[in-house]
């Protein structure tokens, strides 16, 4: 394939009838806003129906509130996170072990609870008498990220334990430093024999339930706006519809060396190539 171009994306305005907004990388870093960003997407909203797709391991109930603090202009109905999809292979294992509630292990920051409000459940702290192991863990680089080691190698070894991963990030910056999310602990899982479900960003689950809830819009009409190769993009790209790839988020890392816009666009596009996962464009919202 080849490079993307630089298109402005109040350029691409009139090429698509749904835009999809990843939140952090594109919106937000670090719990602080990208200058301009909220009012171009809400300028967008206003003309064009949209949602706000997010690895996040929360309920979109729980995430609407942060989004109106931030100021976009999103229901709860626009929200559409990994945790939902998350809590949504829960019931629906439940319904196939013909139980009233599953037996959950969370290894996750408390923060993350809230990821089980509103399901029936109970929850144990020894994952060998769980239905279900629920990772929502993250660790930022300075801590110690191998401190969960022998428990993932563990559950590795349990082939009747469904095991979900719900945010399959496998970092993302924070003010300077790197935090590893769950996608980077569920590869251990992985690397030691287990099989885990990713409920995000890259994986058809994430986006078959967009097309479901979306109507009847052609996947040609639908745009991607996200920050990262290998969630936003890639899924995009396997689902078959447009992505535009910010300059913001975990680019930045790749082209921040460099001053003149076609230099970034030129080195994002030999990552591109690199990594064999191709953003229709580049773009910036403000």
């Amino acid at each position: 394939m080849e490079s993307p171009v630089f298109k402005h994306i109040s350029e691409v305005l009139n090429d698509y009838d749904l835009f999809l907004f990843d939140l952090w990388g594109v919106v937000v870093e670090n719990d602080k806003l990208y200058p301009g960003v909220v009012e171009s997407i809400n300028s967008i909203l206003g003309q064009k129906q949209g949602f706000f797709v997010s690895n996040v391991p929360r309920p979109a109930f729980i995430m609407k509130d942060r989004l109106a603090k931030w100021g976009l202009k999103a229901s709860e109905e626009m929200i559409i996170t990994s945790g939902d999809i998350a809590r949504k292979l829960i019931t629906e294992e439940a319904i196939k072990l013909e139980k009233d509630k599953l037996t959950i292990y969370h290894l996750g920051s408390d923060q993350n609870d809230d990821i089980l409000r509103k399901l029936n459940h109970s929850i144990t702290d020894d994952y060998t008498k769980a239905d279900v192991f629920l990772l929502t863990l993250y660790r930022d680089e300075n801590q110690n990220i191998k401190e969960f080691d022998n428990v993932l190698k563990d559950v590795a070894k349990l082939p009747n334990l469904l095991k979900i991963c719900a945010n399959p990030d496998i970092s993302i910056p924070k003010g300077g430093i790197t935090r590893y999310c769950a996608g980077y602990f569920a590869r251990i899982i992985e690397e030691n024999g287990g099989q885990v479900v990713y409920t995000g960003k890259p994986k058809d689950v994430m986006y078959q339930h967009i097309f479901k809830v979306s109507g009847a819009i052609p996947k040609n009409r639908i745009l991607m706006v996200g920050d990262t190769f290998e969630t936003d993009i890639l899924g995009a790209q396997n689902s078959g519809i447009d992505s535009a790839l910010v300059l913001t988020g975990n680019t930045h890392k790749y082209h921040s060396i460099y001053e003149s816009l076609d230099d970034k666009v030129s080195v994002l596009g030999k990552k591109a190539k690199e990594f064999k996962i191709f953003p229709t464009f580049i773009t910036e919202l403000t």
